[in-house]
C-alpha cells in the first residue's frame, strides 16, 4: 500500500517559522509582491523589495551584492506600526507606513534602537516604495512567477504537519495544492489509475523523509514549502483575457514525483492572483477565498 508523503514526513523534519496574528497576516497579504524603490535617504543601492510569505528580500542592481532574505515581524497595532527584520543573528528594527500602493520604511542600523519619526537621520535609512503592478494581460512568464507560492504550504503550517504529534492535514486551515497532493496521492491513484496523470510518485518503494524534505524546502527561506518549485517546471501554458486567465503547468522533481495541474487566475485590484488549481482526474480543486485561504472541494460539473 502506498503511503502519503506527509505520513512519511511526520516527526522527521521541522522548519523555522514565525507565527503571525490575524491582523499581521492581513498586512502581510497586502505586502505580497514586489515594491520599487523611488526614494532612499541615504542612497543604499537597493532597487526593489520583494515580499513573499513572512519574508522580505531587498534586490540590488549590482550583481556583486549578495542577496539576503529577511524574516519579518509586523505590529500593525503599534503607533507608528513596527517592522522587525531578522536574518540569522542580524536584527534590524524599524517602522512602516502603507497607504495604497505606497510603502514607507524607516530602518535603523543593525543592533540599534528602533527609529521613532519617519525622517532621515544618522544611522537611519528612510525608503519610499511603490508597488510594482503586474501586466495588463497575464503573461506566461508572470504566471510562472506566481505558481510556486500559490501552490505552497506556509512554513508555520508545515511545522505543524511534520511535528512529532503531527496535525492531520484536514485540520490545516489553508488546503493548498501542495497539501492536497502530499496527503491524497495514494488514495486517488488506487481509486482511479488515471489520477497518475495529475500527480504520481516516481519512487520505487517508499521515499525517505530527507528526500521529500529536500524537494519541498528549496523555497523555505521565502516562507513556504512547495511541490511546485520553479526548477521543477517542465512545461506550462496560459490563455489570458483582460481580467481572467487559465492554463496548465507540468512539473517533475528528479525521480521523486511528477504531475500536471490546471490553474486559473484573476486580476484583483490591478494584481494578477492565482485563484484555483484543478486535478481533473482526482476530481478535486482548491480555490482561494476572499481571505486568501485555500479551500478544497470537488470540481463542479460543467454546465
Amino acid at each position: 500500500m502506498r503511503i502519503p508523503f506527509l505520513s512519511i514526513l511526520a516527526a522527521t523534519w521541522a522548519v523555522a517559522g514565525i507565527a503571525v496574528g490575524a491582523e499581521e497576516g492581513q498586512v502581510l497579504d497586502q505586502l505580497q509582491g514586489s515594491w520599487e524603490v523611488v526614494k532612499a535617504d541615504p542612497p543604499s543601492g537597493i532597487s526593489r523589495f520583494t515580499f513573499r510569505g513572512d519574508t522580505m528580500a531587498p534586490e540590488s542592481k549590482d550583481p556583486r551584492q549578495l542577496r539576503r532574505v529577511f524574516h519579518i515581524h509586523l505590529d500593525p497595532a503599534a503607533r507608528p506600526a513596527t517592522i522587525d527584520l531578522l536574518a540569522g543573528e542580524e536584527m534590524i528594527l524599524g517602522i512602516y507606513e502603507m497607504n495604497g500602493d505606497t510603502l514607507k520604511l524607516c530602518l535603523g542600523e543593525k543592533g540599534a534602537k528602533r527609529p521613532a519619526p519617519f525622517a532621515a537621520a544618522k544611522g537611519v535609512v528612510l525608503v519610499v516604495l511603490k508597488r510594482v503592478h503586474g501586466p495588463r494581460v497575464l503573461t506566461l512568464e508572470y504566471a510562472l512567477g506566481l505558481l510556486p507560492e500559490a501552490s505552497s504550504i506556509s512554513n508555520a503550517d508545515f511545522r505543524k504537519l511534520s511535528a512529532a504529534s503531527g496535525a492531520p492535514p484536514d485540520t490545516i486551515k489553508s488546503q493548498s495544492l501542495s497539501l492536497v497532493l502530499l496527503s491524497s496521492v495514494p488514495e486517488g491513484v488506487e481509486k482511479n489509475p488515471q489520477a497518475k496523470k495529475d500527480f504520481r510518485s516516481l519512487v520505487k518503494g517508499t521515499p525517505t523523509p530527507g528526500e521529500i524534505a529536500a524537494a519541498l524546502s528549496l523555497s523555505q527561506q521565502k516562507g513556504y514549502v512547495s511541490v511546485l518549485q520553479p526548477e521543477y517546471i517542465t512545461q506550462a501554458s496560459v490563455e489570458a483575457g483582460e481580467d481572467k486567465a487559465q492554463g496548465t503547468v507540468s512539473f517533475r522533481c528528479q525521480d521523486l514525483y511528477e504531475g500536471t495541474v490546471g490553474y486559473r487566475a484573476e486580476k484583483q485590484e490591478s494584481r494578477w492572483v492565482i485563484t484555483e488549481f484543478r486535478l481533473p482526474h482526482y476530481g478535486i480543486r482548491v480555490v482561494r477565498n476572499r481571505e486568501g485561504v485555500w479551500e478544497r472541494g470537488p470540481i463542479p460539473p460543467e454546465k
